[in-house]
């Protein structure tokens, strides 16, 4: 598995963090001097270390009554395909936040379904802002990828408002996941547009493929446009962008720039579905 995509140079996000590994956390127990952990065993367990290495003196009461704003950055681990592990955030278009009133906030996450666990607190430029896990969620509607967030800036068009996009820039790392000393591979986030008539077909198999043409099995994909009613969520290693369609022949899919449209417009054409999630507005 890779790092972040360099597919994100090309709309100028880089990561905070540019390498691929982490340095290894001692594996003794200060206390005892025994050995805690065996690097041969754990090092095909999926682990997040961001959360893992928030200070438990950071776990503070958030409902502290005061008048500081607390956000709460919802999110859960989610894995495609068995072996594609992603951190997704529950965004409308901002975090959930409060002041003293918690009320609203509480209705607010008994909405999401699934079990909920907060793992920590910081603090970001003044704000207080808490992690709560939720697990045994299966939905798809609104549940974003650091690409979204950082690199489209919506979700089917609707804008992520500026203080969402501005504290993952400072903490883009809460979105890694390592197995052994390796960043699991982010997806990118990719749109169409279906005919009505395929979508109970799409919501079952997540596919698209031989859902645009009757005549081929390519799968076209390109960045938002208005009307846009499929997102695709794409596991894909880095690529070139190329001209000639002919290149998947030998690859499982191209980046090309699309004839006759403005400046910049680009599309990704796959000839399978392998590593591709598609879900319906």
């Amino acid at each position: 598995m890779s790092k972040s995509n360099k597919l994100f140079k090309w709309v100028n996000y880089n990561e905070n963090n540019n390498s691929n590994t982490y340095g290894s956390d001692s594996d003794t127990d200060d206390s005892t001097g025994y050995t805690t952990i065996n690097k041969d065993v754990f090092s095909s367990i999926l682990r997040h270390p961001y959360i893992e290495h928030i200070k438990e003196n950071d776990k503070i009461d958030i409902y502290k009554t005061n008048n500081e704003r607390k956000y709460w950055v919802i999110y859960r681990l989610k894995t495609y395909n068995e072996v594609n592990h992603v951190v997704e955030f529950y965004v409308l278009n901002d975090f959930l936040s409060s002041t003293t009133n918690t009320d609203n906030v509480d209705s607010e996450l008994q909405s999401i379904y699934g079990d909920k666990r907060i793992k920590g607190n910081i603090l970001f430029k003044g704000n207080r802002y808490s992690f709560v896990q939720v697990r045994n969620n299966t939905d798809s509607n609104n549940w974003l990828n650091i690409w979204d967030i950082l690199v489209n800036k919506h979700y089917f068009g609707n804008k992520i408002c500026d203080n969402v996009i501005d504290f993952f820039k400072g903490c883009g790392e809460v979105s890694n996941l390592m197995i052994g000393t390796t960043i699991c591979l982010k997806p990118i986030t990719l749109y169409t547009n279906i005919e009505e008539r395929f979508y109970e077909y799409i919501t079952k198999t997540k596919s698209i493929q031989y859902c645009q043409s009757e005549t081929e099995s390519l799968i076209h994909l390109r960045n938002f446009k208005e009307g846009d009613n499929i997102r695709t969520i794409c596991f894909v290693d880095d690529r070139e962008i190329g001209d000639s369609i002919h290149e998947l022949e030998y690859n499982d899919y191209i980046v090309k720039n699309v004839v006759g449209e403005e400046i910049g417009e680009i599309e990704w054409v796959f000839k399978n579905n392998n590593a591709l999630f598609s879900f319906v507005k």
